[in-house]
């Protein structure tokens, strides 16, 4: 219901598991369309912290950067999506990482950004303060995303038509584009707002503006793209430089993932397996220049001509992976 997947003949299979739009209020549709019925009845939509976040999860220039619709359509690459908004469901988590404000009977601190999001992201704050003030402010400005936490059995609906929907498809993608080629690259497509960042009780919290040049210390620098392997434990070295190259000769500013962006967790860690054939490299594409303008703020628009400018890149590095 939720899981969209395209099937081509191809070793490349691209995944959005954070641009899902269902959920998420826009134009004419209320944010409770299309949500199962548990969530419309719990998320506390009236809550003007809660709307931003909800927002604020998605990766709403991905679909435009990456030109993954037409990349499939144009049978150069598989895919697989998730169409509900992330902080409902985010398939980059385990599975078991749930807060008991989100689920009855889970622990209360912990994984509070998890698999279902159960507290508000603050706005941009100065997250360079005592880390005892800031746990502090944290801790008196966050709110619960819903009225009251998910019972077990509804929690397990939720995922089976969900979650476990979804890592059934990309399994059954995996086992049939290596069926076909030997192997499969998976690269799994996100945008990462242009803001410092850093992480209490498992809880996302912003910091300022982040300039784009190579990463340092606190975060005030970013670059435009990281890419994520697990220090190429997920896919082998010539998978993730040849991504490297094509973006690199398109004139971005290219790192490996390091600390939260390792690939250590989630998708990368879970699937990639290069002995098996099975390349897995994250893409983060930092939204520099305006491309998402008001996603620290929660909105969900994307600057279309500056997201478009990237598609040239991503396709050509599809071509090149197809190739290798």
């Amino acid at each position: 219901m939720y899981t969209l997947v395209c099937e081509n003949d191809t070793p490349v299979l691209l995944e959005m598991p954070h641009s899902g739009s269902t959920g998420i209020g826009y134009e004419n549709h209320r944010a409770t369309d299309g949500l199962p019925k548990v969530l419309a009845q719990l998320v506390r939509f009236d809550s003007e912290a809660v709307r931003r976040t909800i927002g604020a999860g998605c990766d709403a220039a991905v679909p435009q950067m990456t030109g993954y619709k037409q990349l499939c359509n144009d049978g150069l690459a598989s895919g697989i999506r998730m169409e509900l908004a992330r902080v409902f469901m985010d398939c980059n988590r385990a599975r078991n990482a749930v807060s008991g404000l989100a689920v009855q009977g889970a622990p209360l601190d912990r994984d509070v950004h998890g698999v279902i999001w159960s507290q508000t992201m603050l706005l941009p704050t100065d997250i360079r303060i005592d880390r005892q003030r800031l746990e502090e402010q944290v801790r008196r400005e966050r709110e619960p995303m819903l009225r009251e936490p998910l019972t077990e059995a509804d929690f397990e609906e939720l995922l089976r038509l969900t979650y476990d929907a979804y890592h059934a498809g990309i399994r059954e993608q995996h086992a049939r584009i290596r069926a076909h080629h030997g192997i499969c690259v998976h690269l799994a497509l996100h945008s990462l707002p242009p803001f410092q960042v850093t992480m209490v009780d498992g809880g996302y919290v912003p910091g300022m503006p982040a300039r784009r040049g190579r990463t340092e210390p606190g975060g005030e620098t970013l670059p435009d793209v990281i890419l994520i392997h697990d220090d190429f434990r997920a896919a082998q070295p010539r998978y993730v430089n040849a991504i490297r190259d094509v973006f690199t000769r398109a004139g971005l500013l290219v790192e490996d993932g390091t600390g939260p962006f390792l690939g250590d967790r989630g998708v990368t860690a879970e699937y990639g397996d290069p002995n098996r054939g099975i390349h897995v490299i994250g893409i983060e594409h930092v939204t520099h220049d305006g491309i998402e303008p008001e996603r620290h703020l929660g909105g969900t628009a994307v600057d279309a001509d500056k997201a478009s400018a990237f598609r040239d890149a991503y396709r050509e590095a599809v071509q090149v992976l197809r190739k290798l």
